[in-house]
């Protein structure tokens, strides 16, 4: 006997539908369970390789940045925070031109997940620099170049084109450019972080 496609639906929710009933409403997760998903996807994440001596760990002490005290916009339900693409809080970084870094959820300074989305106009560079926790990065406008070392090195670039995500460890350093055209990318950590920039800290 051939069972049909697609498989009748039995489940509560499609009897409930069947009789003109609303099926049941999607709950929010609790925020322990939403940062253990982020922890797990940190770890599923496809992670930059590095070769086996070619930069050496810089230890750095987490600090704020010069943005991280920026407000997030809160939404009129209360527990929920967002922005719109026109309200997200840009914000210059005069040691990288640029370079613009804008923080979406918590703070790099503090303890907790945190979300940074960065830009880069066309042509910009961010020198090789390091952080003191795991970063998963998510390219969401443009194709960014990334490579591993102490230095910048334009032979040593990896292009990660929209969509692309992936991991950078604690104390690696790394650097990135924007060669093609603009590039939008976001970052997701637990802080609290930090970052060491050619022997600045910020």
């Amino acid at each position: 006997m051939r069972t049909p496609w697609p498989p009748q639906r039995t489940t509560t929710t499609a009897k409930a539908l069947a009789k003109g009933l609303a099926p049941p409403r999607i709950l929010a997760l609790p925020l322990g369970l939403a940062l253990s998903l982020a922890t797990a996807a940190m770890t599923a994440a496809e992670t930059i390789p590095t070769t086996t001596g070619a930069m050496a760990t810089q230890k750095t002490t987490p600090t704020t940045p010069a943005t991280a005290g920026a407000a997030t916009a809160t939404s009129a339900t209360a527990g929920k925070q967002g922005f719109t693409p026109e309200k997200i809080p840009w914000a210059a970084v005069p040691q990288v031109p640029g370079v613009e870094i804008a923080p979406l959820v918590g703070r790099t300074d503090l303890a907790g997940l945190y979300v940074v989305r960065v830009r880069l106009k066309a042509g910009a560079r961010i020198p090789a620099h390091s952080h003191p926790d795991r970063r998963v990065t998510t390219v969401l406008f443009g194709t960014l170049y990334g490579g591993i070392g102490p230095t910048f090195r334009a032979e040593g670039l990896r292009p990660w084109p929209t969509g692309s995500l992936y991991t950078v460890e604690a104390g690696v350093s790394h650097f990135l450019s924007a060669r093609d055209g603009e590039v939008i990318y976001e970052e997701v950590g637990i802080g609290p972080s930090g970052m060491s920039l050619q022997g600045l800290r910020h």
